[in-house]
């Protein structure tokens, strides 16, 4: 007798990798409650993709990111406000004023937590629009330690994306001694040039 040759086993299919479905206004309100358990990073990109395209097309297209972010503060702004923002076009238009006012008195600086939750839609920015960002809030800590002077050169030696990753940036706006030892190797540099 003969041996039966065994059947060889199947390759299975892969799983694909599930997409996130685009959702509308209307099944966002339909499932309001499933929407507020979700956590705070995924609410800010879920409102985010439905502000930033109605924001871009009512303010100078290099603020669009800038204020989106702003606008998606829930420390300033609660889901329902944002959503209001999101449907009302007059309830839009106010609060886009009262973030370019903010951002033209320079009364209020982004917050850094806010745009550390948006981190993902931070990275998309074009490179301008992410060095603006980043020197809104390492400008005045530049300026602190060395004076109006030479504070925009050292900073725009910071923020250059070929010396210093958006990380890296990140990281000496929040930690004071990281931010001074970069700031001695900038004024060595810029001492070796004149």
């Amino acid at each position: 007798p003969q041996p039966q040759p065994q059947p060889q086993p199947q390759p299975q299919p892969q799983p694909q990798p599930q997409r996130m479905k685009k959702i509308d206004l209307y099944t966002l309100k339909d499932n309001w409650s499933n929407f507020k358990a979700l956590p705070a990073d995924r609410k800010c990109q879920i409102l985010g993709d439905f502000l930033y395209p109605k924001v871009e097309n009512k303010v100078e297209r290099q603020l669009a990111p800038m204020i989106t972010i702003m606008l998606l503060d829930f420390k300033v702004m609660s889901e329902v406000e944002i959503m209001e923002a999101i449907e009302e076009e007059q309830v839009l238009e106010q609060r886009i004023r009262d973030a370019k006012e903010l951002l033209n008195n320079a009364k209020k600086r982004l917050d850094l937590e806010t745009v550390k939750v948006n981190w993902k839609r931070f990275k998309d920015l074009q490179p301008d629009q992410k060095r603006n960002v980043l020197g809104e809030f390492l400008y005045p800590k530049v300026e602190d330690k060395v004076g109006r002077q030479l504070a925009p050169k050292i900073t725009g030696m910071l923020i250059d994306f070929e010396v210093m990753t958006e990380e890296e940036i990140l990281q000496i706006i929040e930690e004071d001694k990281a931010l001074e030892a970069r700031i001695e190797e900038v004024k060595e540099i810029l001492g070796e040039a004149y």
